[in-house]
């Protein structure tokens, strides 16, 4: 078993997805946003989305209701689920409620760094290997633009799959098909990484190796569909993945 930076493990798992991903003939990568690319899930996410409902709700949501019913959907449907339980459920609700937490997000982004270092040294040696990379995310354009403008990572990603870019969010791999047509490569070279059951679901039904991203929180629930588990993105995920390029 290899170990990653700071002593969390590789599982052999893992390794053996990264190796058969990086044997491919075109290997890509596509990124989740939200908890995997931008370390803000789930506390930033919570705060913003709480402060969007009360304002536009006049709701105080919890933690627990935001863990318990919201991680992992798009923004869309966590907007139009929370509009339907306290507001009065129309679509003008809905967009306005949503512009309000578009606007919250971007605010605290521009103010953060909120991709973490490893993350950002794992996509400049993506980049420098030439693996063509993008974003499949249920968050609004705008806030993904709003947190990579503030990191160096913002010109190697140039493909961004989001919310208003689809019909159904994730567990649909409508998003991930997309990713991967941007791309111009097969689902099958493709490798996702993900912090979601729904996100995982999604890259697997279209196709894709994935691996999720645990965080610090349970990871029992993403070891249950996938076999690849880590705690966070690091550079160290690609050693002797191209040692032969």
């Amino acid at each position: 078993m290899a170990t990653m930076r700071g002593g969390e493990p590789i599982g052999d798992e893992v390794r053996d997805i990264m190796s058969a991903w990086a044997g491919g003939r075109q290997p890509s990568v596509l990124f989740d946003f939200n908890g995997t690319l931008s370390d803000d899930e789930p506390d930033l996410l919570c705060e913003t989305f709480r402060a969007a409902f009360e304002e536009g709700l006049g709701w105080t949501m919890t933690a627990s209701v935001y863990l318990a019913e919201f991680v992992g959907l798009s923004d869309t449907e966590i907007v139009t689920k929370a509009v339907h339980r306290r507001g009065d459920g129309t679509a003008e609700q809905i967009a306005r409620v949503k512009r309000l937490h578009t606007a919250l997000y971007a605010k605290r982004a521009e103010c953060e760094e909120l991709v973490a270092p490893d993350t950002v040294q794992l996509v400049e040696m993506l980049a420098e290997y030439h693996i063509p990379m993008g974003i499949v995310t249920g968050a609004q354009r705008e806030q993904v633009l709003a947190v990579l403008g503030s990191s160096p990572i913002a010109d190697l990603i140039p493909v961004i799959v989001a919310d208003e870019d689809v019909q159904h969010g994730k567990p649909d791999p409508t998003g991930y098909a997309m990713g991967a047509r941007a791309l111009r490569v097969p689902a099958r070279e493709v490798l996702v990484f993900e912090d979601s059951v729904v996100g995982v679901g999604a890259a697997l039904a279209a196709g894709m190796r994935c691996i999720a991203v645990a965080g610090d929180g349970p990871s029992d629930g993403l070891r249950a569909v996938t076999t690849g588990v880590i705690r966070r993105l690091t550079p160290r995920l690609l050693d002797g993945c191209f040692d032969q390029r």
